[in-house]
């Protein structure tokens, strides 16, 4: 497989991967705050950033899973910055993470070449019946 088909055909897999490896093995994100006694347990939901990475997660494995299924071929160069982007922001959850707008700005860029890589597939790829007939 040419390293140009990977991320044109199968950019599902590259985004799995990359969030199998920064999110399940690096991130430590499941701590409990402590158990109230008159609730049950308590957690803590005034930071709303773990909620938009699991639907911006599950988004982008959704767009691609079905982009795949169709045989739809995205963007070689956005494909690309989105894995790069991908990457930024596991590396930026993990270990630097200092300011929420940075992480925001991260994620606001990451959803934007989504959906221009979706926008752009649907699109410009031909069907068979269009390459049939010319």
């Amino acid at each position: 497989m040419e390293f140009e088909e990977l991320f044109r055909k199968r950019m599902f897999l590259l985004v799995l991967i990359s969030f199998g490896i920064f999110f399940l093995f690096v991130s430590n994100e499941s701590e409990t705050f402590g158990i109230n006694k008159t609730v049950g347990w308590q957690y803590d939901i005034t930071n709303w950033l773990p909620f938009v990475k699991s639907i911006a997660i599950l988004g982008f494995l959704f767009g691609y899973g079905l982009l795949m299924i169709f045989r739809k071929e995205t963007n070689r160069n956005l494909s690309i910055v989105h894995l790069i982007i991908i990457w930024i922001l596991g590396i930026w959850d993990s270990f630097i993470a200092t300011s929420l707008l940075g992480t925001f700005i991260f994620y606001t860029a990451s959803i934007l070449v989504f959906l221009m890589n979706v926008g752009w597939a649907m699109r410009n790829t031909k069907t068979k019946d269009t390459m049939n007939n010319q």
